[in-house]
């Protein structure tokens, strides 16, 4: 059950309520026509009303009940059959005025206070609507309907707790329907109270086991409460009783790339896209997870047939330069990332993936726009601030810019590791020695694994004279990757000149 099936559930309500009593409930009227002349006449005008009612003369059979209402003012049930049938005719102001009355000559009739309340539902006056509910239920406590229609209400109003304690007296009422355990499971997952949404999971799917959405609410739970292994069954036995459910496949797909289980996860996406050809983030997500693997080309054939679905073409377009990059299909890339800044002009992220790209090929003046640009877009996008501003040392240049750049950047993240050492390899570009070093052995202690900080720490310490803590620096650099040349020269060096 959920707020935007609220007009739906009135409208079948009401629908059920006008209907469903087409039958004569005439043993009242019938008793007192006996022992009146004009109660008989009530009768008759009653029955005729039926007639017209039955072969659908709406407007004849409210003629026929009002002439009947002449000769027998208390039968509230007459009042209510006019109801009915103003109500199938749309006319709603007329029918609460007849079943107030009904309400008023009978105050212990539930009906016309049931009819009611889903009109007042239905013109969103809830709590008018709660007061017919609240008093069918002081008549009768086990009245499902109104115990419904409560929790519809409050379904609306968010009211979750009370939604819960109106489910729970229905589940004790209705222990074997699978359904209102179900909708119980729903609420309190909203009320994020998993263990008591599983409890009603579990039970709508032992009532009946292939009850889908029961498994998907149990999976949804498990996997809130990290435990993906039990997730992941109730996913697989969704798709036991619905091998096409693509939603499924998607979700799998999602979390076995979360728990790293990488080939898993590309077998979901595969299926999902097998199944729904037109699955845009299936194709999205599926070629993330190919360039996070380092397998470029595979990223760039997925990606190219998410191109002819013309749908979040930005993001399709963004992610093949990405996959261009790394593939080193740089003038390819460059025209992608061209392409996503003309479908969205204001993507401050392609401007600076395309900014990185250039700096990457040495396309300096070209980077610096890109990067202005993202910053124009979007004044908070730190990795932007911190990339010119660290070109910028790296060449030498507008090195005050530089450090107030990268100074920028760190005021959005200050404990960002890769910032930090930009600021100390700024300060050190500068001559501001002190300072670099202040600033380098703190990105150390923020991200002790990085090469290029161990690095940079090691030139500062060099130039302040440290030999020692430069190569001991300089050492863990290329333990941590070896392939760098120019660290390993300045091992040699420092070498070379302590045995002169």
């Amino acid at each position: 059950m959920h707020r935007k099936c609220l007009q739906i559930i009135f409208l079948l309500s009401l629908l059920t309520l006008v209907v469903s009593n087409v039958a004569p409930k005439a043993s009242e009227i019938f008793a007192r026509a006996k022992t009146s002349g004009a109660l008989s006449k009530a009768y008759t005008h009653y029955i005729r009303g039926l007639l017209y009612e039955n072969e659908g003369a709406l407007e004849e059979a409210i003629a026929e009940y009002i002439q009947a209402l002449r000769y027998d003012r208390k039968a509230s049930e007459i009042h209510v059959r006019i109801a009915r049938n103003y109500i199938r005719l749309g006319r709603y102001a007329e029918a609460m005025d007849e079943l107030k009355t009904a309400s008023s000559i009978d105050p212990e009739d539930k009906e016309p206070r049931l009819i009611l309340a889903l009109l007042h539902s239905f013109q969103k006056k809830y709590e008018e609507a709660i007061d017919q509910y609240e008093h069918v239920l002081s008549i009768d406590p086990d009245e499902l309907q109104a115990l419904g229609g409560l929790a519809d209400i409050y379904l609306a109003q968010d009211r979750l707790t009370e939604v819960a304690q109106v489910y729970e007296k229905i589940v004790e009422l209705e222990p074997d329907d699978p359904v209102i355990h179900f909708s119980l499971g729903i609420v309190y997952s909203q009320l994020e109270r998993l263990d008591e949404a599983i409890v009603h999971f579990k039970k709508a799917v032992e009532l009946d086991p292939d009850y889908i959405e029961a498994h998907l609410g149990l999976g949804v739970s498990y996997e809130i409460k990290g435990q993906k292994e039990k997730s992941i069954q109730q996913y697989e036995e969704a798709l036991r009783i619905n091998p096409l459910h693509t939603k499924v496949y998607h979700r799998l797909g999602q979390i076995y790339y979360q728990q790293k289980m990488i080939e898993e996860a590309i077998h979901q996406y595969k299926l999902l896209l097998s199944l729904s050809p037109s699955a845009i983030d299936g194709y999205i997500e599926l070629a993330y997870i190919y360039l996070m693997e380092e397998r470029s080309e595979e990223a760039v054939e997925i990606l190219e047939e998410a191109k002819a679905l013309k749908v979040k073409e930005d993001q399709v377009w963004l992610l093949l330069g990405l996959a261009y990059g790394a593939a080193e299909r740089n003038e390819e890339a460059i025209a992608a990332y061209q392409h996503s800044i003309e479908i969205n002009k204001e993507d401050d992220f392609a401007y600076f993936r395309l900014g990185a790209l250039y700096e990457q090929l040495g396309r300096e003046e070209e980077a610096a726009l890109q990067f202005r640009k993202a910053i124009e877009l979007n004044p908070r996008n730190a990795n932007a601030y911190n990339y010119l501003g660290y070109m910028y040392a790296e060449e030498g240049i507008n090195l005050n810019e530089a450090i107030e750049l990268v100074k920028k950047a760190l005021e959005l993240e200050p404990d960002n590791g890769a910032f930090v050492d930009s600021l100390g390899w700024a300060y050190y570009k500068k001559g501001m020695i002190d300072e670099a070093l202040s600033a380098l052995e703190r990105a150390v202690e923020l991200m002790a694994d990085d090469p290029t900080i161990r690095d940079h720490l090691g030139d500062v310490y060099y130039k302040k004279g440290r030999s020692e803590d430069a190569r001991l620096e300089w050492e863990k650099s290329l333990e941590l990757k070896s392939d760098q040349e120019e660290v390993r020269e300045k091992l040699e060096k420092l070498k070379e000149s302590e045995t002169e």
